[in-house]
């Protein structure tokens, strides 16, 4: 008869130990992977909403008034919100609307409360950081900074003291033509947006406008930062 050899212990073992690392080398690849793809997916979504909403409000803020008079007016009223936070509680200004009866004017109101912008394209109250909410609507939610920084000179600081980041310098100031075929001189406005977008697994420096890296923070938060630059398009006697 001949011997049947199996395998020992030891060999079944080395065996189990070989399998056991190739195969967790193999579910970390996934699952870094599998992160990545997810990160880039939400990151795509977060800059398209970013995107549409700067082009939004881009094509809203264009159409503010200049008010005429003794010294040309910028219509734009903005709140700063708490000195410990770096966003804008409150934009407004008002928009010609030839459809409107009286003096065809309509007042837009923007509010950034717990991380969402809200909107009421034909506010009469009174609108600053105490706005109520009631007959607004959500323009878009999840953003953890909202600025609208006037054109009119150095830079703002942080509530921490750094400078704003991923922004460009100021724009200079620019004619208009008034409806009366005057030329009068306005400044113009830097939109920033700023949203949050969990970066799962990965590694490295996410800073914040402010500076301040939130790669530490739960889930490992990466900021997805876009801006733009206006003027306004219209003036009124």
């Amino acid at each position: 008869m001949k011997n049947a050899n199996g395998f020992t212990l030891i060999e079944l073992m080395v065996t189990m130990l070989i399998s056991t690392i190739v195969l967790g080398g193999l579910m970390y690849s996934f699952i870094q992977q599998n992160s990545e793809y997810k990160y880039q997916n939400a990151r795509v979504n977060a800059v398209q909403d970013l995107e549409f909403t700067l082009q939004y409000m881009v094509s809203d803020m264009k159409a503010s008034l200049v008010s005429l008079g003794a010294a040309p007016t910028v219509n734009i009223a903005i709140t700063a919100g708490a000195a410990s936070s770096a966003s804008t509680a409150a934009l407004s200004f008002s928009v010609w609307d030839p459809t409107i009866a009286g003096n065809n004017r309509l007042r837009r109101c923007y509010l950034y409360r717990g991380q969402s912008l809200y909107l009421n394209r034909n506010f009469a109250g009174t609108c600053n950081a105490a706005t109520s909410l009631a007959g607004f609507n959500i323009v878009l939610s999840g953003l953890s900074t909202f600025r609208v920084i006037p054109d009119t000179g150095a830079r703002p600081a942080c509530p921490n003291g750094n400078a704003f980041s991923q922004i460009p310098p100021a724009l200079p100031f620019e004619s208009l033509n008034t409806s009366s075929g005057d030329l009068i001189t306005t400044n113009g406005f830097t939109l920033l947006l700023e949203t949050t977008v969990n970066a799962g697994y990965k590694n490295g420096s996410f800073v914040d406008v402010c500076g301040i890296d939130t790669a530490g923070t739960a889930g490992v938060q990466k900021k997805i930062t876009r801006y733009a630059q206006i003027y306004p398009a219209n003036a009124v006697l």
